[in-house]
């Protein structure tokens, strides 16, 4: 039996990755901060381990042998110290596409924090998700879909770099493998695993794949991506806020190769039923809360 220790275990990929490994042989703690994410995790089937990664302090006793940690890249100096602490043999990180796209403002810091994972004694893997979507608390998809959902009628968008959306079960499933694998002393995975989506896509065409889904009707006129984006960065918008961010980065172009290419096992489902089933999820009365129903994850390895 492995016993996993998850750090993130209440994020949107944390709470699917909870229910993927509710149905395997093996002993799951999760770090927690609050009495009601020691609810949430227990409800999941883990044991919930008290212990703040900012605060700088000891972690308390345990063992596991392998680290998920999906509670930010910025804590990797306080998630690598957790890990050897409990004598974490393996352990893998989510981090995000952007650390490899050159000009993009968080790249140097994104492979800077991952540098300090790759210093240590415990076998580390990062997993470089591109846009991650399908949870109900999503901040990407299913803030847009709201958005559009609300406006007479949906604008046409041209332009703008190409992205990926990743369906969020597809990307606990993409940790749980590399975990296993590195547990296992696979040393056919990179050190740094991209992981995106079957479909690469312009804002414009996202936005015409939801409206098409959700019956929308659409408006005559274009808008141009590289006009909002530079409005965006006039006004200062773009350091005020995560949707002035998000318009702003909509020109940079975020797409990486299959993972396929990379050695994982696991493939992302295609684009068509990933936003049906994230479309689905984001209608459910409960969307926008802190949990994610057992019965709404879709995780699992398929071909």
């Amino acid at each position: 039996m492995t016993s996993v220790l998850v750090t993130g275990g209440t994020s949107s990929p944390g709470l699917i990755l909870l229910n993927l490994l509710s149905h395997a042989p093996d002993r799951v703690h999760a770090v927690v901060r609050s009495e009601e994410a020691a609810a949430t995790v227990c409800e999941r089937g883990a044991i919930p381990v008290y212990h703040d990664l900012a605060a700088g302090t000891r972690p308390p006793a345990g063992r596991a042998d392998v680290l998920l940690h999906l509670a930010g890249v910025s804590h990797a100096v306080a998630a690598d110290r957790l890990a050897r602490d409990w004598g974490c043999g393996a352990a893998v990180c989510i981090s995000s596409a952007s650390a490899a796209v050159d000009g993009h403002p968080l790249a140097e810091r994104l492979r800077s924090w991952e540098g300090e994972l790759f210093d240590s004694t415990v076998r580390w893997r990062v997993l470089r998700p591109t846009m991650i979507f399908g949870s109900p608390r999503d901040r990407n998809l299913r803030l847009l879909t709201r958005m559009l959902q609300r406006l007479p009628a949906c604008p046409r968008f041209t332009g703008g770099g190409l992205i990926q959306p990743v369906f969020v079960d597809d990307v606990a499933a993409a940790v749980w493998e590399t975990a296993r694998r590195t547990r296992d002393g696979d040393k056919t995975l990179p050190r740094t695993i991209p992981y995106g989506g079957t479909l690469q896509m312009t804002f414009g065409g996202l936005c015409e794949d939801i409206s098409d889904r959700e019956g929308l009707r659409r408006l005559p006129i274009s808008i141009s991506v590289a006009m909002l984006s530079k409005l965006s960065r006039l006004t200062g918008a773009d350091r005020r806020g995560r949707l002035g961010h998000a318009v702003s980065m909509l020109t940079t172009a975020r797409v990486v190769d299959s993972p396929f290419d990379v050695g994982l096992r696991h493939m992302p489902r295609p684009w068509p039923i990933a936003l049906d089933l994230a479309l689905s999820r984001y209608s459910e009365p409960s969307a926008g809360n802190s949990s994610v129903s057992k019965s709404g994850s879709h995780g699992g390895e398929h071909a």
